[in-house]
């Protein structure tokens, strides 16, 4: 679902293939550190206080890196309610100017009638920059 919002429908499916792609590699990488990390614990430790340690340490990375994506899309947010980004998922050139030097409207077709360049969905409405 998140790759759609990002991405033009177009390129959907490749992107959740990539996104797919990276989250179980991530997994795989964290799994192989885990048993490394109980590995090297065992002499000193229980398995069971090995394995504590190691889920309260994954517990803690999971909820300080929810906390900077919360801040971050907060101040995406913010930012593209007072015209400084484009909100997510729209064209990157939405507000480009184009041959006449007016400002395109998101969304819109170029001459030819295809989409803009960088896809996108269009225009959302901001909801008064709360999220959803």
């Amino acid at each position: 679902m998140a790759t759609q919002q990002v991405v033009s429908p177009e390129r959907a499916g490749e992107a959740s293939g990539v996104l797919l792609t990276f989250l179980v590699t991530l997994g795989g990488v964290a799994l192989a550190a885990a048993a490394s990390a109980i590995t090297a614990m065992l002499p000193e430790r229980s398995p069971d206080a090995a394995y504590d340690a190691i889920l309260r340490c994954g517990g803690a990375v999971i909820l300080a890196a929810s906390a900077v994506v919360l801040v971050v899309r907060h101040r995406l947010a913010d930012a593209a309610e007072i015209g400084e980004v484009p909100p997510t998922g729209s064209p990157r050139s939405a507000g480009a100017a184009d041959s006449g030097g007016s400002p395109r409207p998101l969304g819109s077709a170029d001459s030819a009638g295809t989409r803009a360049p960088g896809g996108g969905a269009g225009p959302r409405p901001s909801r008064g920059g709360c999220l959803p």
